[in-house]
């Protein structure tokens, strides 16, 4: 009963963990075709916030007022985190405007600034070091892109802060970078893992072993095929959903998921729910790609490589999945106790976090 009750505990921390689901990324965009470089970067409002403060008067609206005020703070912040050129002689930044845009429903800082930059010529490739976020949220990403080019965004990470922008990437680089990013994104995004883990939960408890590895590669496989389709729809903009509904039905799906585990009449229904609510997580996928406006053979390749990454992740979380609960079987452990404590955390989970994004 104490190893049960830990369980439950440890899944209600990774549910808190993920309550909210917004990545932290910043888009930066140079413009190399003079010797002057001159950049548009979009940050985010939540993780400007976070970095100097914005919301001055805290009473949980950031107003264009108060961006304004605090200009100096962002450039000093942002401008002091990225630096162009070689490490020992680096461009000089020079601010020109600070606006405002939104992204998919969430709010951004524009900062545009020119780099002057010492001996450089027009469209010479230069190296990009970026550091902004990475001090408030490790899980922060940068994407980088050359103004007029249409090779796809490269991406910063913390353990990989430094590029060369200028020269194009190939095919395969580009496809290595975004199955990384794939793999990243579903190992990071909580609630995905967590609505397919539940309804597994519910099939590894209740099942024989040969029955239970059946019924698994039927629910992954309803899974990975309704969310693969709105990923290529929302990535293609030809479905366009609310990040905001999205993010609240995921966390709703959890809750569900974990439902069906305590009912065993709608268990002969997991598959079709895998289903239906994979189309939903698929949307969640899309965000990633969408922000970036890929089009024609980049867009391809990371779209192809970004979905073959998130496959490969969740392949390699369920193939865990299964080796731990087969131990914990081994060791004498009730899988319907199991079932039943684990649905019962997760559920409070999933509602708790759902009723939280609404709110939020």
């Amino acid at each position: 009963m104490k190893t049960l009750m830990t369980f439950a505990v440890l899944i209600t921390l990774i549910g808190a963990d993920a309550r909210a689901h917004s990545f932290s990324d910043s888009f930066l965009s140079i413009d190399n075709a003079s010797a002057v470089l001159r950049s548009e970067w979009h940050l985010s409002l939540q993780d400007l916030e976070i970095a100097v403060g914005l919301d001055m008067n805290q009473d949980g609206r950031v107003t264009w007022s108060e961006i304004r005020k605090r200009r100096d703070d962002v450039e000093a912040y942002a401008l002091g985190r990225l630096s162009y050129g070689p490490e020992e002689t680096p461009c000089r930044h020079l601010p020109q405007a600070l606006l405002v845009d939104v992204r998919r429903d969430v709010p951004y800082a524009v900062l545009r600034f020119d780099s002057v930059c010492a001996g450089r010529k027009a469209s010479e490739s230069f190296n990009v070091r970026y550091g902004a976020m990475f001090d408030i949220d490790p899980q922060h990403r940068g994407f980088i892109t050359l103004a007029g080019s249409d090779a796809a965004p490269l991406i910063v990470r913390p353990d990989a802060p430094t590029i060369e922008l200028g020269r194009v990437g190939t095919t395969l680089a580009t496809a290595l970078t975004y199955i990384r990013e794939g793999i990243w994104h579903i190992w990071s995004g909580s609630d995905h893992l967590l609505f397919l883990l539940t309804l597994l939960l519910g099939v590894v408890c209740a099942s024989r072993h040969r029955r239970a590895g059946k019924d698994t590669i039927l629910i992954v496989t309803a899974f990975t095929v309704a969310h693969s389709i709105t990923l290529v729809l929302g990535s293609l903009h030809v479905v366009s959903v609310s990040s905001f509904w999205i993010e609240v039905v995921i966390a709703a799906s959890i809750a569900v998921a974990a439902v069906t585990n305590l009912m065993p009449r709608l268990e002969p229904y997991r598959a079709l729910l895998a289903f239906g609510f994979g189309l939903i997580h698929g949307f969640g996928f899309a965000g990633v790609l969408e922000e970036l406006s890929l089009t024609g053979e980049a867009f391809a390749t990371a779209l192809v490589s970004f979905n073959v990454g998130v496959e490969i992740g969740q392949l390699a979380v369920v193939a865990v999945f299964l080796i731990i609960s087969r131990v914990w079987q081994n060791l004498g452990m009730d899988p319907n106790r199991l079932k039943q404590v684990g649905s019962v955390a997760i559920a409070a989970t999933g509602i708790a976090w759902a009723a939280f994004r609404a709110v939020g």
